[in-house]
């Protein structure tokens, strides 16, 4: 396991482009995205997604994605020999979730259907006042549908979001995009705690910290942007996952828990599964890094059933031996 600090988001964002070729596409759609997320059924959403999908799927990029998958999953060679398919499956998943946070915007909202389980252990811990810290692996479906199955469930939970979180990486994008999905996502939340570059990082540090420490439920995403992350095997290759959650846990001494959200194949209905992972209290001397790496176990078995639902392309997933590719 390899310990090491990534580009901060002062280093890799601070310089963000004005505006990009995508974001050109994305607003052009924009009003035929809009009358889609309102006017049509959800089920309908389906079909326009993978039309969509199977464009996207011819690029060149998309063709050394799934070469890349491929060989990610050798080990898994039914998968594997499906990567095309997996990589398109994932690109409707994207269309999808952008289709469901414009609904958001409807005056009517969305009220998926949504179900979570294990949440006793969650209740457990906040009944004896300890908090708790819900750690998401960056599902395709965890931003929007996990977050509404928790509300549904009767869940207070105050999330920790990066400023630039959202589809588009430029300037204009994030005011634009990423402000439509965020507030989309903050419909389900009781505030949003907002990480920012320089003295804000401190700030929202503090603010988890003390929000759990007054028996508030605490959700992260677990992805590679952080102050420092630990990389750990990941099939054939690894996975590099920033550990704050963690150190936010230990700090306030309230127990973490795995959540993994996905979509029913066939139906339009998402399932939060909650899973304890690490409590300080009883195992004050568990590393970082086994917690880590024992949330990427967890996360291969979610990536083998439902492999078009991982954002395969996000750069959490860290490299892969040269050899192998």
């Amino acid at each position: 396991m390899a310990r090491q600090a990534p580009p901060t988001a002062e280093d890799k964002h601070a310089r963000l482009p004005l505006w990009s070729a995508s974001d050109t596409a994305r607003l052009a759609r924009l009003p035929a995205d809009c009358w889609i997320a309102w006017q049509v059924s959800d089920a309908s959403w389906e079909r326009v997604a993978h039309r969509r999908a199977a464009r996207r799927a011819a690029d060149p990029d998309r063709k050394l994605e799934a070469s890349v998958l491929a060989t990610l999953l050798g080990d898994h060679t039914r998968i594997a020999s499906a990567a095309e398919g997996v990589v398109a499956g994932g690109l409707a998943a994207s269309e999808l979730r952008w289709f469901q946070a414009l609904r958001c915007h409807h005056p009517a909202g969305w009220s998926p259907t949504t179900a979570v389980h294990g949440l006793a252990p969650v209740e457990a811990a906040l009944a004896r006042g300890r908090g708790a810290v819900l750690w998401f692996p960056s599902l395709a479906f965890a931003s929007l549908a996990g977050k509404a199955s928790l509300a549904q469930a009767g869940l207070r939970v105050f999330h920790l979001s990066q400023w630039f979180h959202g589809p588009s990486r430029s300037r204009l994008g994030v005011r634009i995009f990423n402000r439509l999905q965020q507030t989309a996502e903050s419909r389900f939340l009781v505030r949003r705690v907002v990480m920012r570059d320089g003295p804000g990082r401190l700030a929202a540090n503090r603010e988890i910290v003390r929000l759990l420490r007054t028996n508030e439920v605490v959700s992260i995403t677990a992805g590679a942007a952080g102050a420092r992350s630990i990389e750990v095997p990941f099939f054939r290759g690894t996975i590099r996952v920033a550990a704050g959650a963690v150190w936010f846990a230990k700090r306030a001494n309230s127990p973490v828990f795995a959540c993994f959200t996905t979509r029913c194949r066939g139906a339009a209905k998402f399932v939060t599964r909650i899973e304890p992972l690490h409590d300080p209290a009883e195992a004050p001397a568990r590393s970082a890094d086994a917690v880590v790496a024992d949330l990427a176990r967890r996360l291969e078995r979610y990536a083998i059933s439902t492999p078009e639902q991982v954002f395969w392309r996000q750069d959490f997933i860290a490299k892969i031996s040269r050899d192998d590719v």
